[in-house]
């Protein structure tokens, strides 16, 4: 798959949520699609959530290039964490209690996020910032870890939901809270159409 054909699978919703649905899973089957094969996906992708910005990413791919090896232990990083919030929100959108695993490996990175957090002042006012990243190829951990924590223990974890047709995870802010796709043009439509294909072949026994 094409980098510029995979920025469709991106909500624009909580940067964890499209982080985790960079891969696309199915619950009943094995996990089929995966967009990231390699650094340089993550990094564009991470582009498109505006995790990071134009200098970056031209920063970290030629970083990228001078250390194969560093590059790929930053690759694991990246994906352990993304897996390891796929299961604690997969988990939440169940109804089920997380494992204490997955808990385990986001304090991780947590941890380290925090040790590169401290508040700036500027023109622009007082921030948060993030310092020492030059030369680190998986810095972007840092904001990523950050966000999943934010929504875990936010009012909102209670609205993360599985799509019913395609499995993406999604925040439903809905009124009801009921919604069970992550768009209805998409795949509640194409449920809709599954019910009427199935209705009017009954109807024809």
């Amino acid at each position: 798959m094409m980098m510029t054909d995979i920025y469709a699978y991106v909500k624009y919703s909580d940067p964890c949520l499209d982080f985790v649905n960079s891969k696309v899973w199915n619950t009943r089957i094995e996990p089929f699609t995966d967009l990231f094969s390699g650094y340089e996906d993550v990094v564009h992708w991470l582009r498109q959530l505006n995790i990071l910005g134009d200098t970056d990413v031209e920063s970290l791919l030629q970083l990228a290039k001078k250390d194969a090896r560093e590059t790929q232990k930053a690759f694991e990083k990246i994906i352990t964490l993304r897996d390891a919030n796929y299961r604690l929100f997969t988990a939440i959108a169940h109804q089920q209690t997380p494992s204490n695993k997955e808990f385990e490996i986001l304090n991780h990175y947590l941890q380290e996020a925090m040790r590169h957090r401290i508040v700036t002042s500027s023109t622009e006012g007082i921030r948060w910032t993030w310092i020492n990243k030059e030369g680190s190829l998986d810095w972007m951990l840092w904001p990523l870890a950050l966000s999943t924590a934010e929504l875990l223990t936010s009012d909102r974890v209670q609205r993360i939901r599985e799509c019913s047709g395609c499995y993406w995870l999604f925040m439903d802010n809905s009124r009801n809270g009921m919604r069970r796709w992550c768009d209805m043009k998409t795949c509640g439509n194409r449920a809709k159409a599954h019910r009427h294909y199935e209705r009017a072949k009954i109807s024809k026994i």
